[in-house]
């Protein structure tokens, strides 16, 4: 079993998982998201809803 964190990945700009054991480094910064917690929680859960192929 791994603990995963859920979060913004600038280098990918999307939501990504990370493994806690696998972060060596995190940088926090002052600045604030743009949007209200509950919406980017609702964004990143949209985020993992896999969707059909439309032209298939």
């Amino acid at each position: 079993a791994v603990r995963l964190l859920a979060a913004w990945c600038e280098l990918r700009r999307d939501f990504r998982s990370f493994r806690t054991d696998r972060v060596v480094d995190a940088e926090y910064l002052d600045e604030k998201y743009p949007e209200r917690r509950d919406l980017l929680r609702a964004r990143w859960r949209r985020s993992l809803v896999w969707e059909h192929p439309s032209d298939i």
